[in-house]
This record gives C-alpha cells, structure tokens and sequence, in this order.
C-alpha cells in the first residue's frame, strides 16, 4: 500500500511539473521580451543581458522542478489540488483567449468581405477605364500614322509580306481586264472582279482541281497583293461610264478633282488596317467606355478619315458617331460628347502633323513613328483638363462683353457728335439758335480765306 501511494504521489507530481513547464514555454512565446530571472541575476540588473531561449527554458525547468518537489512533500491531496487549481486556471485561460479571438475575427472578417466585394465591384471597372483610356490614345496615334505619307510604307509591307508571280487566282480575278483592257489603270473598279465577293467567286471557277481551302486561300493572297499597289481594290463595282459622269459632275460642280472621287471608292492596306484597328476599338470601347470616352474615339476616327479619305474608315466613323450621340442623349451628356469629340480630334490631328512635319523635313521613319506617338500622349495628356465647352463659354462670353463695349463706344461717339457747339464766326461767340430748332454749329469752310467770316462761307458740319 505504501509502494502505490508513492506511485500517485511521484504521478500527480510529474503531472503538475508538465504542466508548469508547458505554461511557462507557452509564456515565453507569448511574451518573448519578457525576461525569467533564475535567482542568480539580481531583479535590479535583469534588462542589462537580453533575454533568450535558453534561459527562459531553465528557468522554466527550474520553476517545474520546485513545483514537483512541493507537490511530493504535499502528498496526494496537494498533488490533486495544485493539478485541479492548474487546470481551472488554464481553461480558465483558454477560454478567455478563444472568446477574444472569436471576437476578433468577428469584427475583422465583414470588414475584409467588405473590402473584397468592393475590390470586385471597382476594380475592373477602374482597370477597364484605363484600358479605354490607352487604347483610344494608341488608337488616335495610330490613325494619325495611317492617315499620313507613312501609309505608303504600311502597304510596302503588306505586298512585301504577299509579294509572289501571279497566280491563276490573279488572272481569274483580271479575267475581264485581261480580255477587254477596260478602266486602265483603274481596271479593278470596273471589271468585277476585284471586290470580295467577286474576288472568291472568280476564285472558285479558276481550277476543278482545287479545294475549297486552296481556292480561297489564293483569293485572299490576290487581294492583299492587290491591296499593297497604290490604285488598291474598290468597294464596288462601277459602270465605267457611270463613273466618269459623277466624277465629272463633282468636278464641275462642286470642285472636287476626279482622283479625290477615284480614291474614295478604294482602299489600301494601309487604310484597310486602319479601318480593321478602329473597329476592334469600337467593339472594345462599345459598352466599357462612358460617354466623353467614346466620344473621343469617334472624333479621333473621323478626323483621321477625313486626312487619309479612308472609306472604310467612313463607315466606322458614322457608327461611332451614331453610339456616341446615343449615349449622350440617354445620359444627358452633350457637354462631354462635345468635349470628347474635340479632343479625340486634336490628338488624331497632332500625331498626323507631327509625322507630316518630320517627312517633309526628310527624317527617318522611325523618329516620324516615336513623334507621333509621343506627340499623341503629350497632347491626350493636356487636353483631358481643358474642356472645350467651357473654353467656348467664355470666350463667348469674351466676345458679348467686347461687343457691348464697341457698341457703347459707338454710342458715345454719336452722343459726342451730338453735343451742341459754337461756329467761330468772327469775334461772336456763335449762333445760338435758328428757326426754333436749338443750338447748331457751323464751320467756315476756308478758314485761310479772307472771306472766312463771310456768311456764304459757311456749311454744315
């Protein structure tokens, strides 16, 4: 019997020494600039040596161990007492900490639900403004390179890329020409068989032999070769003779030279590109721009369409113009569609005579390229805090004022023309009044002569 009560007593008495150290290793982590003195650093000089691992585990073990040896002396009733008193303290403990921590996260995860929900929300429309913004800019620089002498360089490349000896896809698609020698020059706005449609027709009938892929294959490097000649391909085909009446008509009538109406109905690969970026801008920019924004792109297209006289680049104009009227008028936003259509133009006019600047000076392609597209910037980067309604306002306003004045000066200067005076006549003061009707003035119309105080002398003023 005495063997078992030294059994439990030397149990509990480990028991409680794991325990202590536990909590003493669980303090130290908790509070590791706290430091345990063992007793052979006096209390008064313990924040002279830093604390560290090693000393805070001794001491530890040191508290454990006098906490074993009282509990041995203590017997098994003070055994299970320190155990039970440990044990309430530290659930005691426990559960203050993992109330606090519920707490804790309670207040902090709406916050950070919150923050994330708003992340979502405006974030991509921030990043999607941006873009708009980037992409207009680029896009307006673009299209005033396009629109400019570099275009020739643009279609260099395109029938570089395509450059080869004539197929029978080509010689189907000048089959008319070939036959008839029709239009010159000018041949692929009369023979019909240079549009699209026409081109891939031509090209299925040009070998039994050939697939589908093969056929149209051959169709499209035909009109990209096509594309890269300066006379380019039509938009549609014209009765020769019906051409050369309107063309003559325009000339006649409102001025405009025939090769200005020849290059409206055709593109290049140059205006073909430029048309193919403003319509991916467009869908792009269709529902993620507001309405200044889109604005912008439409003005940028249309002052580069009517630099380069790109037709296609004409009908992408008309449609952005008809979103971005829509979308100011539903949103009540025609300041900001005025404003955007300004400015759109500006850079689009800028980056063209930034590059017209440098060709006529002779420079290098690539000085002409990086001007345009810094001169883009520069100029989208100023004009984005000038409103241009605002600018109008007040010079209307400029203007009302100086016209009031002017008038008010005018107004002065018959009022001074007005006011009664004397005639010099002789040593007499004047003539006061004839007939009733009040003070007049008269002037002798000599002066030098001898007769200037004569009264025949005299007119009116």
């Amino acid at each position: 019997m005495p063997s078992r009560v030294s059994a439990k007593r030397i149990t509990a008495a480990l028991v409680v020494a794991a325990r202590s150290l536990s909590n003493s290793l669980l303090f130290w982590r908790k509070n590791p600039t706290v430091s345990i003195t063992d007793g052979t650093t006096p209390a008064g000089h313990a924040d002279q040596s830093p604390p560290n691992k090693v000393s805070g585990v001794i001491a530890g073990a040191k508290i454990s161990a006098s906490t074993t040896a009282r509990a041995i002396a203590d017997g098994p009733a003070g055994a299970v007492g320190a155990a039970a008193e440990k044990a309430a303290s530290g659930a005691k403990e426990a559960l203050g900490a993992g109330k606090g921590a519920v707490q804790s996260a309670a207040q902090t995860v709406p916050g950070i639900s919150n923050a994330i929900i708003s992340g979502i929300k405006g974030s991509p429309r921030t990043v999607s403004a941006r873009a708009v913004a980037a992409a207009n800019t680029l896009h307006l620089t673009a299209q005033g390179v396009l629109a400019s002498d570099l275009s020739a360089i643009a279609n260099g490349l395109v029938q570089g890329v395509v450059k080869g000896p004539a197929t029978i896809y080509d010689r189907a698609m000048d089959a008319s020409f070939i036959e008839t020698g029709i239009g010159g020059s000018h041949h692929r706005l009369f023979d019909g068989g240079h549009t699209i449609t026409a081109a891939f027709a031509a090209a299925r009938g040009a070998s039994p032999d050939d697939t589908l892929v093969e056929e149209s294959l051959g169709a499209v490097l035909g009109l990209l070769r096509d594309a890269g000649t300066p006379r380019g391909l039509p938009l549609a085909t014209w009765n020769q003779d019906t051409f050369n009446q309107v063309a003559a008509t325009l000339e006649s009538t409102y001025h405009i030279p025939k090769s200005w109406f020849v290059d409206l109905n055709t593109y290049t690969g140059a205006e073909l590109l430029g048309g193919a970026i403003s319509a991916v801008a467009l869908v792009f920019a269709w529902n993620r721009a507001d309405t200044e924004a889109f604005a912008k792109l439409a003005g940028g297209i249309g002052v580069s369409s009517a630099l380069s006289a790109n037709p296609l680049l004409m009908l992408v104009t008309v449609i952005a113009l008809a979103r971005a009227f829509h979308k100011a008028r539903r949103a009540g936003e025609m300041a900001e569609f005025v404003d955007g259509q300004a400015r759109g133009g500006l850079v689009a006019g800028a980056s063209f005579a930034a590059i017209s600047a440098v060709s006529v000076g002779g420079g290098p392609v690539g000085l002409a390229l990086l001007l345009a597209v810094v001169t883009g910037i520069l100029v989208n980067v100023a004009t984005n805090k000038v409103s241009v309604v605002q600018v109008v306002r007040v010079v209307r306003g400029l203007a009302a004022q100086l016209a009031a004045a002017a008038q008010g000066l005018r107004d002065d200067s018959a009022d001074a023309q007005r006011v009664p005076a004397r005639a010099a006549i002789g040593p007499n003061s004047g003539v006061e009044s004839i007939d009733g009707r009040g003070p007049i003035a008269l002037q002798a119309t000599n002066t030098e002569s001898p007769t200037a105080n004569d009264p025949t002398n005299l007119r009116w003023p």
